[in-house]
């Protein structure tokens, strides 16, 4: 069974393992979640593998062209080599794995700017993920923060850390005490700033400035949107995150609207409350409609719109279908409906010569007498619109029968 697994993942163009797989069906679906049940999930995976989380996230939402499959599997299995190499230092410098504190003690030294650690700012997490016998773990405040708590979950759970969050600075907390990641040293707890759940963190490195010297790909507005509700479920308070989520919304209506995805596009505005939004995507979607000749549907979307104008478009366009196809009562509701005098006399005109064409051959009088009574109705409709020509036709046809 793993064999015929590992090969599963090897021929998958786009997961390196379930884990990922899994990972990514929790973030699409993070949108329609409670901010609850995502804090829930969220803590699961970074007890799970906080690196591979992490890593992942960066590849899905800052689009870094580094962290292709083939990365991304390498940077896993340089993460397997720092732990084990955690593991042995704490084994040879006689660590208590089972005590929290003493395994936080360990990390610090671990990664301290002395041994592992060193500090480059905005750096991406996978900037960490290298060989520790080989090379320094390079990162910057919030990076290093992620790899102390990845590094712990083996030991212990990750709600024992929390995070305090400064303006451009972030630190851990344990025990009370902050726990300066980039230098390895614990003090007391600093003034100024929030203490925050240490799921808050992910937020913190979902919105950390991307390096400027990555080759990245282009995000899809989907996938901002799931960024945006990651953030905003795991910090509701934060003013960026609120921005971002609106961005998010008016990014994914538009891309949903420029694909004719009107009835969805609409749910993101909705949420924005955003009237000239809504108004727009209404027009668009009635001139969309209109153009595919789905009257019906365009004619459902104006009557969404307080703009009395595409209503009249909509009833002018679906009277001018009608006289297309002979269908006159159609042709002259929709007519009236649009306020288009202009057009209702042409239905009447049109539909009156119509029933001429049935009657202006004939020359046998038995034959007129026989369609008498559609002659009286040409001829009501000609002084109905004053058609002087057809009403002397009847009456010299009429005075004849």
């Amino acid at each position: 069974m793993g064999f015929w697994s590992n090969w599963r993942w090897r021929l998958s163009w786009y997961y390196v393992d379930a884990f990922e797989k899994e990972l990514d069906e929790f973030l699409c679906a993070v949108p329609n979640l409670s901010s609850y049940e995502v804090r829930e999930r969220v803590l699961r995976f970074m007890k799970r593998d906080f690196v591979r989380f992490s890593v992942y996230l960066e590849w899905k939402f800052k689009g870094y062209a580094q962290l292709k499959k083939s990365n991304r599997r390498e940077l896993y299995r340089n993460a397997d080599l720092i732990r084990a190499d955690f593991q042995t230092f704490c084994e040879t410098a006689g660590i208590e794995s089972t005590k929290p504190a003493a395994v936080v003690q360990g990390l610090m030294e671990y990664l301290s700017p002395q041994n592992h650690f060193l500090y480059q700012e905005s750096s991406a997490f996978f900037g960490l993920l290298k060989n520790p016998q080989q090379e320094k773990l390079v990162g910057d405040c919030n990076q290093i923060c992620s790899l102390y708590v990845a590094l712990s979950t083996r030991y212990f759970l990750p709600t024992e850390w929390r995070i305090h969050l400064y303006d451009e600075h972030v630190a851990l907390v344990f025990d009370g005490q902050e726990l300066e990641a980039t230098n390895g040293t614990m003090n007391q707890l600093g003034t100024g700033g929030k203490v925050l759940p240490i799921e808050s963190l992910v937020a913190v490195n979902v919105l950390d400035i991307s390096e400027k010297n990555r080759r990245k790909f282009p995000i899809i507005p989907e996938r901002f949107l799931q960024s945006a509700a990651l953030v905003e479920a795991l910090s509701p308070e934060n003013p960026l995150a609120q921005k971002n989520m609106r961005v998010a919304l008016h990014n994914m209506g538009l891309d949903l609207a420029k694909n004719h995805k009107f009835e969805l596009a609409e749910q993101y505005f909705s949420r924005l409350q955003d009237k000239k939004l809504l108004e727009n995507l209404y027009a668009q979607a009635v001139h969309f409609y209109i153009e595919s000749s789905h009257y019906s549907k365009a004619e459902q979307w104006a009557q969404k719109s307080a703009r009395e104008s595409l209503r009249l478009l909509v009833w002018n366009k679906r009277g001018s279908e009608a006289l297309k196809q002979r269908k006159y009562t159609n042709a002259k509701r929709y007519f009236e409906k649009a306020q288009q005098p202009e057009n209702v006399q042409i239905v009447l005109e049109t539909e009156m010569f119509d029933w001429y064409e049935r009657v202006k051959n004939l020359t046998k009088l038995k034959d007129l007498k026989a369609q008498k009574s559609t002659i009286k109705k040409i001829y009501a409709r000609a002084k109905e619109v004053h058609h002087e020509g057809m009403i002397d036709w009847c009456k010299n046809v009429l005075e004849q029968i």
